[in-house]
């Protein structure tokens, strides 16, 4: 299985395609939740712990996610995302210009 989906992933985007690191995990870090939890050095020294990932930009640039209740469809719908999916990588450099 974890073949398949080193497959899969690797399929998506090419190397030259930009991305965009901080979005998510700023808002998180940001958010009123975090700061609750996690003192303000604590929340600095976590985003520069994101620095360290070294494996992690290839990881963003190479994956895509799908909820679990969408891979228990029927054969057909899983052959759509399959295309879907190569689609996507087909066209990704040419999107990326776009945004």
């Amino acid at each position: 299985m974890g073949g398949k989906i080193m497959i899969l992933s690797s399929m998506i985007l090419p190397k030259n395609v930009p991305v965009n690191h901080d979005g998510m995990l700023d808002e998180a870090i940001n958010s009123t939740g975090y700061k609750r939890l996690w003192s303000a050095a604590r929340l600095k020294a976590y985003r520069e712990s994101f620095k360290d990932l070294k494996g992690n930009a290839q990881v963003v640039a190479t994956t895509v996610g799908l909820s679990q209740t969408l891979l228990l469809a029927d054969r057909s719908a899983m052959d759509h995302i399959l295309d879907a999916i190569r689609k996507i990588r087909a066209y990704s450099a040419e999107l990326a210009k776009k945004v």
